[in-house]
């Protein structure tokens, strides 16, 4: 809320971001830009790409399609954002959430339409730290837990909206229950590690992973 500037982006405290390449795509004039960005791991380093397409406009039905296909887009670095697009439609954080806030943002951003472009540059440097993941899930398990479950219903109401045919609707739920029950996965093996697995964690997971979500 307090920026003043035409244009947004977001960067972590640990990662790194090329001023000169956004600068240098200021000429686009669209409420998204995407862009890529080098993943450093442990095991090596790839370029992360925003999804399979070519460089240039974009339609932004394409940017909905891979948020409830893949986590690939969810993350608001490697973007760049017309803040009079957020503001005209009042798009925020949820910061209520401990996880998957990226997502319902990106997600707020792909329903209003936006005018997009993809360029082709590496944008952004993110350091990738599984230990945050785990000291989270430890730390608040019950809210982690929680949204999870409540951003799946959320992608399983927009397809709903969205009414596409038989096949894309059951590629969006497999896609977006397989997603669910990964992180879920997730969340109960931190836990079962940290000897912090409690009974009230053991059911929620267990009701998501011992009956079917998918309609």
């Amino acid at each position: 809320d307090k920026a003043k500037g035409d244009y947004i982006a977001f960067v972590d405290s640990d990662d790194e971001i090329d001023l000169e390449v956004y600068l240098n795509s200021m000429h686009h004039q669209v409420d998204l830009m995407l862009f890529d960005a080098i993943e450093y791991k442990e095991k090596g380093q790839r370029i992360r790409k925003p999804a399979a397409m070519l460089p240039g406009v974009i339609d932004s039905k394409m940017i909905l399609d891979e948020l409830l296909v893949s986590s690939n887009l969810n993350p608001p670095w490697a973007k760049v954002f017309k803040r009079s697009f957020l503001n005209v439609n009042q798009i925020r954080f949820n910061i209520n959430r401990k996880t998957g806030e990226d997502f319902e943002f990106l997600l707020k951003v792909a329903l209003c339409e936006p005018k997009c472009v993809y360029v082709n540059l590496v944008s952004y440097l993110y350091w990738y730290e599984a230990v945050s993941t785990t000291k989270r899930n430890i730390t608040y398990p019950a809210v982690v837990i929680t949204d999870y479950i409540e951003l799946y219903e959320k992608k399983k109401g927009i397809i709903d909206v969205l009414n596409p045919d038989y096949n894309t609707r059951l590629k969006y739920l497999t896609r977006s229950e397989s997603n669910l029950v990964k992180r879920l996965a997730r969340v109960a093996t931190d836990l079962i590690s940290n000897n912090v697995f409690e009974d009230e964690y053991r059911k929620r997971i267990e009701d998501v992973f011992f009956n079917p979500q998918m309609e």
